[in-house]
Parts: structure tokens; C-alpha cells; sequence
């Protein structure tokens, strides 16, 4: 793929059967593409936009609306999984972001390094979209992002570091043990920061499905002091379940606005 090429793959009209065969086309492409090194950070987006315009041209035959919606890098039909994204490799340099604004922070666009997915697994949703935004230079919603916003219904929950480390989530407010966790960060640095998570789906391809995946969040500094207003900065697995409630309706879903 020619980085900086808006119309290389404009002639490009696959077809596929579904959202999901769809987007894990995508997600590799992504794959190989987010580790390359642009001229100019901003155009991570536009450097890329032939594909995506390609995608969004040749939906999936099962797509009731005909159409795929392109935010940021995602797609929003395909939105639970496409959150999901991490570094590809934990040996690669993580930094702080750029002083450019890329992507909103959901986005993998928002970072300078490779980033994957695990295509081989299966999710359940466990958070409610409720709303997704992007501003796109000349409004183009495949042209540079300006700004945007994700907001959701989910489980909020909070990184427990008592153990020396990120070892495991609990519910918001409480000591309260959920699961332990792996985390893998999109920035170092955080040491110090007190840091959230938001459930975003359920790992279906274990024999026990009670493997929640959700984000690692900082309370954003660019919200006016809102604490609805987070940024995203990493992503956790969660395994060995100690609470029954967590994903049930026993646990009150709250609103989380990430930018």
C-alpha cells in the first residue's frame, strides 16, 4: 500500500458477505499500515482514505443500510471490536501523544505505532453506543480529524494497583474485586495517575465466557473538569472472575464520554 496515495485503491471493489469479513480485511490492512512513518503526522487518515472509500463503496451483501460508516478509523458498524485495538508488539517504543491532534484517543490513528487485534476471537458486547462524533477537515469524514467524541453506556470500573501493578479491576467507588487483569498501555508514564476502565465486550471464544476486554482511561484534562470526560490510554483483558454481578444488570450502567 502507498502511504500518501488517497486514490491507489480507488478502482478497488471487493464484495464481501458481511460486516465482520469486511472490517477483519481492514484491520490488517491497519496493521501493516499504523507502523509506517508519515512525512506529516495529520495525514495518517487521508493517507489511507482510498481504502476506506473503497470499503465503504462495496458494503457487506448483509448490511441492511447499504453502507459502512467510516469514524476515525473505525467503522461504526463493526465499532464494539474496532475499540479493541492494541500495540502490536510491547517491545516498541511507547510514548506520549504527538502535539498534533490526530484522532480522538478511541481511534488507533491517534498513535505512532503499530497496533493490532485479535481477529481470532470471538466478542459479546458489553457496553450500549450511544453516540459517536467526529469533525473531519472540509467535512470529510475520511479527511483529517479535527475532533471527536465517543460516548457510551457501560461499566465503569477501577484499576486496582495494590499489588505493585495493574493486577485487577473493581467496581467503581468500591474495593471491591472484579477480575485480575493484563494491561497492555498506549502511554507510559501513568505510574502515578489513578486510572479507569469501561467493560466494552465479553471474550466468547473460551470455554468460560467471563473474560471481560474493555479500555484503560484518564479522567481528560480537556473536559473543563466534567468527570464523565476520559481519554483513552490503553487496553485490559480481564480473567479469573471473582464477581458474579460484573456484566449483569446488577450493576448499574454509567455514561462515559471519551474524546
Amino acid at each position: 500500500m502507498k502511504a500518501g496515495s488517497r486514490n491507489g485503491f480507488s478502482s478497488y471493489q471487493p464484495h464481501y458477505r458481511n460486516v465482520e469479513e469486511a472490517t477483519r480485511v481492514w484491520y490488517k490492512l491497519v496493521h501493516d499500515y499504523s507502523g509506517r512513518h508519515l512525512t506529516v503526522a495529520e495525514d495518517k487518515l487521508p493517507a489511507i482514505a482510498g481504502v476506506a472509500k473503497a470499503l465503504s463503496e462495496s458494503p457487506p451483501t448483509t448490511e441492511p443500510s447499504g453502507k459502512l460508516t467510516f469514524v476515525a478509523g473505525l467503522w461504526r458498524e463493526d465499532l464494539i471490536r474496532g475499540l479493541l485495538w492494541k500495540p502490536a508488539s510491547l517491545s516498541q517504543p511507547i510514548s506520549s501523544p504527538t502535539a498534533a491532534y490526530l484522532a480522538p484517543s478511541w481511534s488507533w490513528a491517534s498513535r505512532n505505532f503499530a497496533v493490532e487485534w485479535h481477529l481470532g476471537q470471538s466478542y459479546v458486547s458489553g457496553c450500549q453506543v450511544l453516540e459517536v462524533q467526529v469533525s473531519n477537515e472540509a467535512g470529510d469524514p475520511m479527511g483529517r480529524a479535527l475532533s471527536g467524541h465517543l460516548k457510551i453506556a457501560g461499566q465503569l470500573v477501577r484499576l486496582d494497583r495494590s499489588d505493585g501493578g495493574f493486577s485487577k479491576i473493581c467496581f467503581a467507588g468500591t474495593t471491591r474485586p472484579i477480575c485480575r487483569i493484563t494491561v497492555a498501555m498506549d502511554e507510559m508514564g501513568k505510574d502515578d495517575i489513578e486510572l479507569w476502565g469501561v467493560l466494552i465486550a465479553w471474550n466468547s471464544s473460551r470455554k468460560d465466557p467471563s473474560y471481560p476486554i474493555g479500555l484503560v482511561l484518564e479522567r481528560a484534562t480537556e473536559s473543563n473538569g466534567n468527570p464523565a470526560h476520559f481519554r483513552r490510554v490503553g487496553l485490559f483483558h480481564g480473567f479469573g472472575k471473582e464477581d458474579q454481578n460484573v456484566g449483569s444488570k446488577k450493576v448499574d450502567a454509567e455514561i462515559v464520554t471519551i474524546i
